[in-house]
């Protein structure tokens, strides 16, 4: 479960992540 937030998505970990490195582990 992904949400849209500005500068980045929240992962189900509850870390901040950058747009375009979901694809990473």
């Amino acid at each position: 479960m992904k949400k849209s937030y500005s500068g980045g998505t929240r992962t189900s970990s509850g870390r901040l992540r950058r747009l375009g490195d979901s694809s990473g582990p």
